[in-house]
């Protein structure tokens, strides 16, 4: 076989045409590029295992995420539910005990008006009693 320095092309060589230095040369280095090809295959094997498995967590993460994004929304169209609810139940209530103090307002100033119609009352008996029983004689009791 003939080797053409000019143009770069090396013909793979017969180990025959080779003296036994070299090729026992040739042959160990061609066994740790074997070895150093072997372990940098497995090297990238591992590493596009670990890429499918990011990949994986990563696809998983996504879902996650838009299953929380999706819970979140849906706890906040609750919780705004909620707090209208509560705000409009509130408010009813409000209205409900403002119409209570109201009518408990105006029963208050009906009875303030019938007592003080009473202490009215009351004076004029007393006076009543205080002043016919001046003018009266005493009565006396059966014996």
């Amino acid at each position: 076989m003939v080797v053409e320095q000019q143009l770069g092309v090396l013909p793979h060589p017969d180990p025959g045409m080779l003296k036994q230095s070299v090729t026992t040369n040739l042959s160990q280095e061609v066994a740790v590029k074997d070895v150093e090809l072997h372990v940098l295959r497995d090297e990238v094997a591992k590493r596009e295992e670990e890429a499918v498995r990011l990949r994986e967590q990563l696809k998983d993460a996504g879902a996650k995420l838009e299953d929380a994004s999706g819970e979140l929304d849906t706890m906040s169209v609750e919780v705004g539910t909620l707090a209208t609810n509560r705000h409009a139940v509130l408010k009813a209530s409000c209205v409900q005990i403002s119409g209570k103090v109201h009518a408990l307002q105006a029963r208050l100033q009906m009875y303030e008006a019938e007592v003080a119609e009473k202490d009215a009352e009351i004076r004029v008996l007393q006076q009543a009693v205080v002043t016919p029983s001046s003018r009266r004689a005493p009565c006396s009791a059966p014996t």
